[in-house]
């Protein structure tokens, strides 16, 4: 399943990761999408490596997932 994100910079210069999110849309990636923003916003997310990869010719990547926090609860806020 594919989302689309843009990296970008808000107002005050902080970067930011920006998304859309279609409510009346009915693909599989949409729903999917709608119950993890209303998980992140009762209980927070985490950003979390999951793996890296360098080579001898200096370059490198790193992966990283997204997840929603199972630590928080919405009292937490």
């Amino acid at each position: 399943m594919k989302a689309e994100f843009e990296l970008s910079l808000d107002t005050n210069g902080k970067s930011m990761i920006k998304f859309m999110h279609s409510d009346k849309s009915e693909s599989l990636e949409q729903k999917i999408l709608k119950v993890f923003i209303e998980a992140a916003k009762e209980k927070g997310i985490t950003l979390k490596k999951i793996s890296g990869f360098a080579t001898t010719g200096g370059s490198s990547f790193d992966s990283y997932e997204i997840q929603i926090d199972d630590n928080k609860s919405a009292i937490d806020y």
